[in-house]
């Protein structure tokens, strides 16, 4: 399998990658997004006692997540769900790994 940048990995996708995994390398972070992995869309209200932070301190962790280009935001009625941007997570994935399964 081959990578989502082929024979162009660019300064510019390197550093877009490099800043993704940087956010990925604080824990709460990690956790998180392992949560959306295993739930599927939640509120940020419902982060918080399984990650044991505080509501701002998740909107802290969400924010850069999203900033990110790993997560997503959706409506839902009053409340706004997040969930796993996949296909940016897959292009992370295959950057670092081009054998990983599509």
């Amino acid at each position: 399998m081959t990578s989502p940048f082929a024979a162009n990995f660019t300064p510019d996708d390197a550093a877009v990658l490099a800043g993704q995994l940087w956010v990925l390398a604080d824990p709460a972070r990690l956790r998180i997004i392992h949560l959306l992995a295993v739930r599927g869309a939640m509120a940020n209200r419902d982060l918080e006692g399984p990650i044991g932070l505080t509501q701002p301190t998740i909107s802290h962790h969400v924010r850069i997540l999203r900033e990110a280009g790993l997560i997503v935001s959706t409506q839902d009625g009053h409340c706004i769900l997040r969930e796993l941007d996949r296909a940016a997570l897959r292009k992370l994935a295959l950057a670092i790994d081009p054998a990983v399964r599509r």
